[in-house]
């Protein structure tokens, strides 16, 4: 009985995350890096993504509540996140989040 119930659940859900293990494993392996990690990785890094969906959004939400809206809009997640003063809430270091990826819809402001 105790065997069947193991097989049933999944990864994530005896770990409580809403992230699924198995599309991080699934890009771990696409991206190569699954070569070099352990099988409890990917477990590990969804409870990270989880970890830090949930202060991001929650330090959005208390935006959002500061300029009286009733909900976050993409605005209020991206001051958080290149905004130094939102980082000690989460234990980074602002040099990680304040890495932008290349967005081809931004025109960047070039001065002469």
């Amino acid at each position: 009985q105790a065997r069947i119930m193991k097989q049933i659940c999944s990864h994530s859900v005896r770990a409580e995350l809403p992230f699924p293990k198995s599309h991080v494993d699934h890009l771990l392996w696409k991206r190569h890096y699954a070569r070099c990690l352990s099988s409890s990785k990917p477990v590990f890094l969804a409870a990270t993504f989880w970890y830090l969906t949930v202060n991001i959004l929650e330090l959005a939400g208390n935006e959002a509540h500061n300029n009286h809206r009733r909900c976050v809009i993409p605005e209020h997640v991206e001051k958080v996140m290149y905004n130094p003063e939102f980082h000690a809430p989460l234990g980074m270091c602002p040099s990680f989040l304040m890495m932008r990826c290349s967005d081809p819809g931004r025109t960047a402001d070039v001065s002469t």
